[in-house]
């Protein structure tokens, strides 16, 4: 098990993992179970982002002034490969002086970050493939 990070509310979208990077982590004996806690983070942790199309599990713990609670079931989770955007929205066309000014809302599932749009024209009564 690797940390993720403390996070203050019940939601958090998580992108990278922490991993000890001399594996130096020292053994715990918690609820009657063998666990290796990660080295301090003074002593080196490399982050390491979650890689597309690879099965993970998660496991979530509360933290109080006593201390960490038991650990939550087990949840699988395999990230998405990626893929092209989905189509841009709400496209406003208007007439100016040097042409026509176009815009939209950007896609709502953008598959990473969009670098460019492609915009083509059709002129109307010739052949649009």
């Amino acid at each position: 098990w690797f940390d993720v990070g403390l996070v203050k509310d019940t939601t958090s979208t998580v992108q990278n993992f922490l991993l000890p990077s001399n594996s130096g982590g020292i053994e715990e004996r918690i609820d009657h179970e063998t666990v290796t806690l990660p080295p301090d983070a003074e002593l080196g942790m490399k982050k390491l982002e979650l890689q597309p199309g690879t099965a993970y599990k998660f496991r979530v713990a509360g933290v109080n002034s006593c201390g960490r609670g038991l650990w939550s079931e087990v949840s699988a989770f395999k990230t998405c490969l990626p893929g092209f955007p989905g189509a841009p929205s709400a496209i406003k066309i208007s007439k100016s002086p040097e042409g026509a000014h176009l815009s939209w809302e950007p896609p709502q599932s953008t598959a990473g970050e969009i670098t460019e749009y492609s915009v083509y024209l059709a002129v109307k009564g010739t052949s649009a493939q």
